[in-house]
Parts: C-alpha cells; structure tokens; sequence
C-alpha cells in the first residue's frame, strides 16, 4: 500500500503545481478587478454628486440596462444570463452612493 500512496503523491506534485499556478493567476486577476472597481466607485461617486447638484434621479434604469449589455457581450458564452445579471447588479450596488436594499 505504501507504494501507491507513494505513486499518488507523485503523480499529483504536478497536479498540485499546475493547481498553484492557476491560483497564482486568479489571484493576480482579482486583483486587478479590485483595483478596477476602485476606479469606478470614485468615478460612480462622481456621477452621484453631479446628479444630487442637479436634483436628478439617482437611478437610472436605462444605464443599468447598458452596464448589463456591456457584461452580456463580453462573458455571454461563458456562464448565463441570471449569473451576469446578480454580478451587474452587485458591481452597480457596490458603490456607497447606490441606495441600499432594505
């Protein structure tokens, strides 16, 4: 039993590696979401004090539609519509000037 574990072992060290090395590149890509998302939270908060200055609405349905259509076209084939609607929808209500769900 000893030899199979053995065996195991070295047949998943390449397993492992190529493992750590598809975390070492997720990683590196979360974080440039994250500083993304940074990026566009200064910018949404921009958009909400120019639209508090000028007494508009807050929300605006029709961007929102066009942040989806945005997200659609680039990940459409890889996951469905539900799962890129709750990701618009999270990135839309990250930012702190987005009225919150009660």
């Amino acid at each position: 039993m000893k030899k199979t574990r053995k065996k195991s072992a070295k047949s998943a060290a390449p397993q492992n590696r190529q493992l750590a090395k598809f975390r070492t590149e997720i990683t590196s890509i979360d974080r440039q979401i994250a500083k993304l998302c940074s990026q566009r939270l200064t910018l949404t908060g921009k958009v909400f004090d120019l639209k508090r200055k000028h007494k508009m609405n807050v929300i605006d349905k029709t961007r929102e539609a066009t942040v989806l259509t945005v997200y659609l076209k680039t990940l459409g084939p890889k996951t469905t519509l539900s799962r890129i609607a709750k990701l618009t929808d999270s990135v839309i209500e990250l930012s702190p000037s987005y009225p919150s769900k009660k």
